[in-house]
């Protein structure tokens, strides 16, 4: 091992989300944050392969978060293969192309569901924060 790969995390968390049938529903890839690599900031990333129920509650940070979902499909990146639902301040955001969130501290956000999906949506979090902690709101 080179001394520059102690920056680098192949890390997953060991579990994907199952539906009734057995199939998968998330697969989750990466995660970096300050338990993984010392001083790391928090980042997720996860696969999203079939529709969603409710995902998340309600909740805030006392960080600065983004939130972003990606098309897998190679002729048309900005084409999301899926609808996306994500509320932010009790609004919903509706999204049907690649897109990111900005989440300012302390701005309620979730739940949020992906359906109509047509082929993998990629999707990641990220903070300015070393471990990733929420409060959950009132929803």
């Amino acid at each position: 091992m080179s001394a520059a790969e102690k920056y680098l995390s192949t890390y997953s968390l060991d579990f994907d989300n199952i539906d009734d049938e057995g199939d998968v529903i998330r697969r989750n890839v990466i995660l970096l944050n300050s338990d993984v690599i010392p001083g790391a900031p928090y980042f997720t990333l996860t696969w999203f392969l079939k529709n969603t129920g409710m995902m998340q509650k309600p909740h805030t940070h006392d960080f600065d978060e983004h939130v972003g979902f990606v098309g897998s499909n190679p002729d048309d990146p900005t084409d999301l293969g899926a609808i996306v639902r994500f509320m932010v301040d009790d609004e919903w955001i509706t999204m049907d192309k690649s897109g990111v969130i900005f989440i300012p501290a302390g701005v309620k956000h979730c739940p949020y569901i992906i359906e109509e999906v047509t082929r993998p949506v990629i999707h990641w979090s990220a903070g300015t924060t070393g471990t990733y902690a929420q409060a959950v709101t009132a929803s």
